[in-house]
């Protein structure tokens, strides 16, 4: 009784810290500087262009033709702000194909989501008159798509990390504290907050893990065949393993 009982409160605590850190994770100063790079260079991938991502010449095309579009926009918002600090610096575009064709995904559902709001929409027009072309209107809403795929990103991170806790607790047999430990890490680890704060996937990467030691904790079936030299648990573990290295191959470093 006092098992479940405690299970249950670690569970609830852990669903408390997530919506937590999703509401701290609203704040003007977190604007994804790492984030906008993933989105910036999905949006590219989504257009099907010509130009190479990990060229010189199709960063700069990416950076431009973005800029261009966010800086005509002039209103203050998340997207200006970290595209600003790239467009000043250096878009990195250094990571995995599978990556960005993620991140192209993303992009495309918070785009088909409509990004604003209707009421946010309207509210717009009324402040700047009936006179908004409707190019103008297409131009607010870039903005707005990129907080609705942010802010997605930043509760798929959040959950990422959640679940990692709970795979590990299962695999320790240490389930409740490292469901607590994981909800204090949420609200308190300031590694974890600064990664939410540029927008990098290492919670996701962390995420990958949790599903990969829940696939090896499962029970091992056997395939029909008479040998039994495979097990379905195998097969699904270096699948998953081949996607986790597909989408950031560093994650080669905790096998060793």
């Amino acid at each position: 009784m006092l098992s479940r009982i405690a299970l249950a409160a670690s569970i609830l605590t852990l669903l408390g810290a997530i919506w937590i850190a999703s509401r701290a994770a609203q704040t003007p100063q977190n604007i994804g500087i790492d984030f906008v790079q993933f989105w910036l260079t999905g949006n590219h991938v989504d257009a099907d262009s010509a130009s190479s991502v990990y060229s010189a010449e199709g960063r700069a095309v990416i950076m431009e033709t973005a800029w261009r579009r966010i800086e005509a926009e002039n209103t203050p918002s998340r997207l200006l702000a970290a595209a600003r600090f790239r467009h000043q610096g250096e878009l990195q575009t250094d990571s995995s194909p599978f990556l960005y064709s993620v991140f192209a995904v993303l992009a495309k559902a918070a785009r088909f989501c409509g990004g604003c709001r209707d009421e946010e929409v309207d509210a717009r027009r009324v402040e700047s008159g009936s006179a908004d072309t409707l190019q103008s209107e297409l131009q607010q809403k870039v903005s707005c798509e990129y907080e609705t795929a942010l802010e997605w990103f930043w509760l798929l991170c959040l959950c990422s990390s959640a679940f990692a806790s709970i795979a590990f607790g299962m695999a320790t047999r240490s389930l409740c504290t490292l469901m607590l430990f994981g909800a204090a890490m949420l609200v308190w680890f300031n590694p974890l907050r600064s990664d939410i704060n540029v927008g990098n996937v290492n919670q996701l990467q962390f995420g990958m893990l949790g599903v990969l030691v829940a696939i090896l904790c499962w029970p091992n079936g056997r395939t029909a065949l008479k040998r039994n030299l495979f097990s379905y648990r195998d097969a699904a573990a270096a699948f998953w393993f081949a996607v986790c290295l597909a989408f950031k191959p560093t994650l080669l470093e905790a096998a060793e």
